[in-house]
């Protein structure tokens, strides 16, 4: 609700705009110049009070993938500029025609120079909207402050020459502008980097991207390591910032699987001996420190008893044959022969080395002996061109293409997660994964080396829809295709998508939906995944759970609207009963439900059709909520129209034009249930137009397509399970999706229309976008053409076309 204040003046507005319009209709009757027997309205001037102020949206700029989005901004126009040798350079969509940034996402291939400075201002798109609020932004993609340049040992900033910034380094309190390409700061010290516009478009704007910390390295003089000669020991000191390493012919003495000489002390047990040279030498732990001073030690000490030798793999130890040492093993009483001597998983071995003639022990060896794990191994999938890495415990896993190592987060090894396409992997190559021990702790058994090659699939970009033409049997790396696991599958769910289910053949999509009979244990749980064993048209028998696979691919959010979409499909006439075969689009908000009780969720079903029926069926939902009853509800109207599906083929298409949403069945408008009315727009909806564009335009969508499976007790029939049923085959010949002009009124001519009767009224609904004429602007309507002065602020109509 508006408050009573605001509300008070647009009503004083809204009746002194009567009054003018009254006055103007009064003098046009008493003009001498006679009017053609036509429906032509009277000319409205535009004044003060219609008017509105907007606050622009602003443009949002987006570092993954160095783009601005310009948004579809009511009343608002955006200007785009890079600043780059000592020019300036408007970027705008390649062949738009446009003189402006259309709403949209900007990146290279529309000629946005990421390594410069990005400067969009917004401005008024005509006399219908003064601008207020925030109307310019700055901002640095990574590309140009990738280029500032830290020297750690001069604690030096060096920056890049670049057009219309103005460079400040904050240290401390200090705020500082930088003069020249060069900063001074101090070892150790934080600095932050932030920067404002110095062009003529938008002076003195903070500049974002831009608000770099820097940390420099201390300067560190490693303490040394401590040689015990008498105990034979190695001691490495706790020292911040600096790591060590105990080097004995050429072997790092380490730790806790660790690469590196991890403080404490270390002996003989960890492999110190005498008789060879030790080196010691410090290393930096990363950027933040520097060393000075020693960073090298070497010592050498006594020789002692010969070591006993403890096997991982076998679980044992060997003793040596040494004169004049005598052998124990875990505290015994009698010495131990030389050779071999078994020990326990998990378990510690203590030896001792005895003088046999004063006891006296000469030396001690300690070992826990390594758990033995068996890898699970990895997981490929072909139809996502997917390699799943397990977690499994003490295993540590290199998936390896091309002498390459695919991993992530900087580690060295690949982590327990799914690697695809974006990762590094890639298709029709070799790829080899081994299977390693994360430490002592444990050793590998069975099989630690795999090998696939991921099936060719095609990688066309889906800005356009798809025509599944490639030469491959399975779907575009942009689509995602669902993989279910029958493991934990709820009781009254009996659907699941599997990528076995969904496949291209002769230029066409095919949605393959079957039975299978699965295992379950005492309690119902299923205990085996669907497979051709398991495939069973006929009804499955007791101590069998019923369960159809189908398939359901998925783009990225990665279209704006407006726009249209268009599917050529085949329903299959086979089993038809409990099927629900559809492609749909949706914006990326939640549904509401699961403590959502509000959304901006959008769901637009361009081709929806039940097994059950025979009428191709529409959904628009616009918005949803949870009512009072705890139930949640989408905003929605309904489109039907009764039509021979089963065994066809047809068209089914969607028109959202930025003001109105349409669909057509093989080329008909498919009128709302129960009326005439084929247009969903936010009046049908019971919508604010501000609600209905705003869950409609301001969100990214995608694309899905899918064959569910009703279940029982579900709103409609589920199939017969007691009745056989053969494998169905659901296609899709294409998927064409394409932005469109949006033809929401605006300005005078909304206010024009509006006054007419909007969609009601004799014009109708529009059907152009607004078009700049000469004097003004003009836009079309099923009934006729509106026109705007510009010079006069005055709108007509004349009837028909032109």
């Amino acid at each position: 609700m508006e408050d009573s204040e605001e509300f008070i003046m647009r009503e004083r507005a809204w009746r002194g705009w009567l009054a003018a319009l009254s006055v103007v209709a009064c003098v046009a009757s008493m003009s001498i110049i006679a009017v053609p027997p036509m429906a032509q309205a009277a000319p409205v001037t535009a004044t003060a009070a219609e008017q509105s102020v907007v606050i622009p949206k602003g443009p949002t700029f987006r570092d993954d993938n160095d783009t601005v989005y310009i948004p579809s901004d009511y009343g608002v126009r955006y200007h785009i500029y890079t600043y780059a040798h000592g020019r300036k350079t408007e970027v705008i969509y390649p062949e738009s025609g446009l003189e402006y940034a259309k709403p949209g996402s900007y990146g290279t291939e529309e000629g946005l120079d990421t390594g410069v400075l990005v400067v969009v201002t917004a401005v008024s798109a005509g006399s219908a909207t003064v601008l207020d609020g925030t109307t310019s932004w700055a901002y640095l993609f990574d590309p140009a402050t990738d280029q500032i340049a830290y020297d750690d040992e001069r604690s030096a900033i060096t920056f890049p020459q670049l057009d219309g910034v103005e460079f400040s380094v904050k240290v401390g309190d200090n705020d500082i502008v930088v003069e020249g390409d060069t900063f001074q700061a101090s070892g150790g010290a934080t600095v932050t980097i932030t920067g404002k516009t110095a062009v003529e478009e938008a002076p003195n704007v903070e500049i974002g991207g831009l608000d770099l910390t820097y940390k420099f390295p201390t300067v560190t003089t490693p303490k040394g390591p401590t040689f015990n000669e008498e105990a034979g020991t190695v001691y490495i000191p706790s020292d911040q910032g600096v790591r060590y390493y105990i080097v004995i012919d050429g072997k790092t003495i380490t730790k806790d699987g660790l690469e590196y000489s991890k403080p404490g002390t270390y002996t003989e047990t960890d492999g110190i001996v005498g008789g060879k040279l030790i080196t010691v030498d410090a290393k930096s732990a990363g950027s933040a420190t520097i060393l000075i001073g020693a960073t090298h030690w070497e010592k050498m000490f006594p020789l002692r008893p010969e070591a006993p030798t403890f096997d991982d793999e076998k679980t044992g130890v060997t003793i040596p044959r040494a004169d004049g040492v005598k052998y124990y093993i875990d505290g015994g009483r009698n010495p131990v022969s030389s050779g071999w001597h078994s020990g326990k998983q998990g378990k510690e071995m203590t030896v001792e080395a005895k003088n046999p003639e004063t006891g006296e022990v000469l030396a001690t060896w300690k070992h826990t002996f390594p758990q033995k794990v068996t890898p699970k191994g990895p997981e490929f999938d072909d139809a996502n061109s997917t390699v799943t890495i397990p977690s499994d415990q003490g295993v540590r896993y290199y998936i390896v293409i091309d002498g390459k190592t695919i991993t992530k987060d900087g580690l060295e090894y690949s982590k327990p997660a799914t690697y695809g396409i974006s990762d590094g992997i890639v298709t029709g190559e070799k790829i080899s994964i081994d299977a390693k021990s994360a430490g002592s702790s444990t050793i590998l058994t069975g099989t630690t080396h795999w090998e696939h090659t991921l099936p060719y699939r095609p990688s066309s970009s889906l800005q356009n829809g798809d025509e599944f033409n490639d030469d491959s049997a399975l779907v575009n790396t942009n689509w995602k295709v669902l993989s279910q696991k029958a493991s934990g599958l709820k009781a009254g769910i009996n659907v699941l998508y599997t990528p076995d289910n969904v496949t291209v053949k002769d230029g066409q999509l095919n949605i393959i939906t079957e039975r299978h009979c699965l295992a379950v244990d005492g309690n119902g749980n299923v205990t085996e995944e669907p497979s051709d064993k398991n495939l069973h048209p006929e009804p499955c028998g007791s101590g069998k759970r019923t369960v159809y696979t189908s398939g359901r691919i998925e783009s990225g959010f990665d279209y704006s609207t407006p726009f249209e979409m268009e599917v050529r499909a085949y329903m299959d006439s086979t089993n038809p009963k409990g099927m629900h075969f559809a492609v749909w689009t949706r914006n990326n908000q939640p549904y509401c439900g699961n403590g959502v009780t509000s959304s901006n969720l959008a769901e637009l079903d361009t081709m929806e059709l039940y097994g059950d029926m025979e009428a191709t069926t529409n959904t628009s939902h616009v918005t949803c909520v949870v009512n009072a009853s705890g139930d949640d509800q989408t905003v929605r109207n309904y489109h039907v129209q009764n039509a021979a599906l089963k065994g066809r083929w047809h068209t089914y298409k969607l028109i959202y034009d930025g003001y109105s949403i349409q669909y057509l069945f093989d080329g008909q408008p498919v009128a709302m249930d129960g009326t005439n009315v084929s247009r969903s727009t936010a009046r049908t909806l019971g919508l604010s137009r501000e609600q209905f564009q705003h869950a409609l335009n301001d969100y990214p969508w995608q694309l899905i397509i899918n064959n569910s499976v009703f279940e029982d007790n579900d709103w409609k029939p589920a199939p017969d399970d007691n009745k056989r049923f053969d494998t169905r085959v659901d296609r899709i010949d294409y998927v064409r999706i394409k932005n469109i002009p949006d033809v929401t009124p605006k300005g005078a001519i909304n206010t024009y229309w509006s006054l007419s009767g909007g969609e009601s009224g004799w014009l109708g609904y529009p059907t152009g976008d607004e078009l700049s004429v000469r004097g003004g602007a003009s836009q079309t309507f099923q009934g006729g053409t509106v026109f705007w002065n510009g010079s006069t602020g005055a709108t007509h109509a004349v009837k028909g076309g032109i």
